[in-house]
């Protein structure tokens, strides 16, 4: 009898620490990273299908995480362009250049980019920190 009052005492515990371990992972504040310049500005207002379009990031990455990157073209329709894991990009702020060949499937409109950043930051959740260009045309 001793042996079972020892042993559900061991279960009661353990099932303690898993709750408090599941409720850290669900409401922890994670912050993976932070945008300084929101929109990302483009380097040029005009650009054709097969161009290639370069926006300037200023960030501060307070994980080693890497995330999964998703980009959409974004007018009156959304059109999804890639979904990538993104270079290894160490802890720190830094400013970075990045580059992206338009699609030739895009037809003339004003659009812009929105992005995603995904990262897994445990077993049970996930952040996704999204972020836009400013607006550019594309000609055919």
């Amino acid at each position: 009898m001793r042996i079972i009052n020892y042993l559900s005492g061991i279960v009661l515990f353990l099932a303690f620490i898993f709750l408090c371990l599941f409720a850290y992972w669900s409401l922890y504040p994670y912050k993976p990273i932070v945008f300084n310049n929101i929109p990302f500005p483009v380097d040029h207002g005009i650009y054709a299908p097969g161009d290639v379009l370069v926006y300037k990031v200023d960030y501060c990455k307070y994980t080693d995480l890497i995330p999964i990157v998703t980009r959409y073209y974004v007018n009156s329709v959304i059109n999804f362009v890639s979904s990538n894991p993104a270079i290894y990009k160490p802890k720190g702020c830094a400013v970075t250049n990045v580059q992206l060949t338009i699609p030739n499937s895009l037809y003339p409109d004003v659009y812009y980019l929105r992005i995603n950043y995904i990262y897994q930051v445990n077993p049970i959740r996930t952040i996704n920190v999204s972020a836009t260009t400013s607006a550019f045309i594309i000609t055919k």
